[in-house]
């Protein structure tokens, strides 16, 4: 059984003698040594615990890294749909805009070039291995992106100058009616009102009084405008890519109708009249492409509805005299 006393040596009797030692101060005594102890304890516990899972401030860079990552695979994935709608861009680049303007195409190999390679993202891998993994997919594909991106940029620039050019193109075709007034003889053989035979009619009759406005039909140059044989005055148009168109038999030209002259579609060139071989005051209009005649009303499609298209088309198969 174990002694509840304590003794304490007198070294003026060289001898162990009983100490009077309180009960109330030998509780005290013990308690201070056991919360020491466990002060003692928790300390080693918490070093311990300190260096298996790390201190308050690594715990909180630990959640904050991996916040961060989290982060990281979010961008990563909104990058990814960043570049379906690239692919979606250069898709309707090749297969809309440059088809529709006759451009070459650029191949998916082109788009592509000079991405990928040597791994330059090698330096992500003194991180940890998930976030090396999240760093080079961003940074790969939004490399991807800006590539993709200048060519396209690039592609945008040339598809600007070709609708620049197409423009210039469209606006000088002959695609309107030079005058208001409607069709009296077509294209083909027509029987001539002054040599009473049958002969080409290189172009079409348009009704019209003496006076009324001509208008160029598309863009040009004015590279003729002057009396020339039996279309009495004359005004020749070149449209640019081969095509011209005429007017005849004009009772007069407009003001600063010459040579040279730069019209707009629209713009006034002279005026209805009956001068040269004519049966009487109309407008005989000619389209040629490359030197040869061609049926203008192929031309006017886009400018009159389709009855009036129908109906032109019904008196130039009908009518076998032309005005000229």
């Amino acid at each position: 059984m174990k002694s509840e006393n304590l003794f304490l040596y007198d070294k003026n009797e060289c001898r162990f003698v009983k100490a009077d030692y309180p009960k109330r101060d030998r509780v005290v005594h013990y308690l201070c040594m056991w919360v020491l102890t466990g002060v003692v304890l928790a300390g080693v516990s918490i070093a311990g615990l300190s260096v298996i899972a790390g201190s308050p401030a690594e715990l909180a860079l630990k959640a904050e890294n991996s916040e961060l990552i989290r982060q990281l695979r979010v961008t990563d994935t909104r990058v990814q749909l960043m570049q379906g709608q690239v692919e979606k861009l250069s898709k309707n680049d090749t297969q809309l805009y440059r088809s529709m303007l006759g451009m070459e195409q650029i191949s998916d190999d082109e788009r592509m070039a000079g991405v990928g390679g040597a791994d330059i993202f090698s330096g992500f891998d003194v991180f940890s291995e998930s976030a090396s993994s999240v760093l080079k997919s961003v940074n790969e594909n939004l490399e991807i992106i800006e590539h993709r991106l200048k060519i396209q940029q690039r592609s945008f620039d040339e598809i600007i100058a070709a609708y620049s050019q197409f423009e210039e193109r469209m606006s000088a075709l002959p695609v309107i009616k030079p005058v208001e007034g409607s069709l009296i003889s077509g294209f083909g053989y027509r029987n001539h009102p002054i040599y009473k035979i049958s002969r080409m009619h290189e172009g079409v009759d348009f009704r019209g009084n003496t006076g009324d406005p001509i208008y160029a039909t598309g863009d040009a140059t004015v590279v003729f405008a002057s009396r020339y044989s039996g279309f009495g005055n004359f005004v020749r148009l070149n449209h640019g890519d081969g095509i011209e168109s005429a007017y005849a038999h004009l009772s007069r030209f407009a003001e600063a109708i010459a040579p040279g002259k730069k019209v707009k579609r629209g713009d006034l060139i002279g005026y209805v009249g009956s001068t040269g071989l004519s049966a009487g005051p109309h407008l005989h209009y000619e389209i040629r492409i490359d030197g040869l005649p061609v049926d203008p009303l192929s031309y006017l499609a886009l400018d009159v509805s389709p009855e009036e298209y129908r109906e032109f088309l019904r008196i130039s198969e009908n009518n076998p005299r032309s005005m000229d």
